[in-house]
C-alpha cells in the first residue's frame, strides 16, 4: 500500500482523505499510511489542505499525533492566511479529538479576535467553543 500512497501526490492525498471522511469510511491502516506520506510535505498543503486534513481525521475519529503536531506547527505561524472556514476546521478537529496544542490555540484565538467582525455570531460562538477545548 505504501507505494500506492506515494503515487497520489499532494492533491490526490488530500482528496482521498476528504473522500473517505465524507463517505464515513474509517480505514485506519490507509489513514496511517496517508499521514506518514503527508508529514514530510506538510508545508506544501496550504491553509485548505491543512484544515481539510485535520477535519478528515477528526470526522472519522482517527488520532494521528505526529500528523496533528505537523498540522499545528504549520498552521500556527500562518493562521492569518486562513479563511474563516479554514480557521474553524482545525479548531473543531483538535477539540473533537481532544488534542491540546497551546500554540495553535493561541494563534487561532488571536486571529479570531483580530478578525471578529468578519464572523457571523453563530460561527464565532462555535469557534469559541472549539478553541476552549483545544
Amino acid at each position: 500500500m505504501d507505494e500506492l500512497v506515494k503515487s497520489f501526490g499532494l492533491q490526490g492525498l488530500t482528496n482521498i482523505l476528504w473522500s473517505f471522511a465524507k463517505l464515513a469510511v474509517a480505514d485506519e491502516t490507509l489513514f496511517a499510511a496517508l499521514a506518514a506520506e503527508a508529514i514530510p510535505m506538510i508545508s506544501a498543503f496550504g491553509p485548505q489542505g491543512l484544515a481539510n486534513s485535520a477535519w478528515s481525521f477528526s470526522t472519522l475519529g482517527i488520532v494521528n499525533a505526529p500528523l496533528f503536531d505537523a498540522i499545528a506547527a504549520e498552521s500556527s505561524p500562518t493562521i492569518s492566511d486562513f479563511s474563516q472556514q479554514n480557521i474553524a476546521n482545525p479548531a473543531w478537529a483538535f477539540s473533537i479529538l481532544e488534542i491540546c496544542h497551546s500554540p495553535l490555540r493561541t494563534a487561532i484565538s488571536s486571529e479570531s479576535i483580530r478578525r471578529r467582525e468578519e464572523f457571523l455570531p453563530q460561527g464565532l460562538a462555535n469557534l469559541s467553543w472549539a478553541v476552549s477545548h483545544i
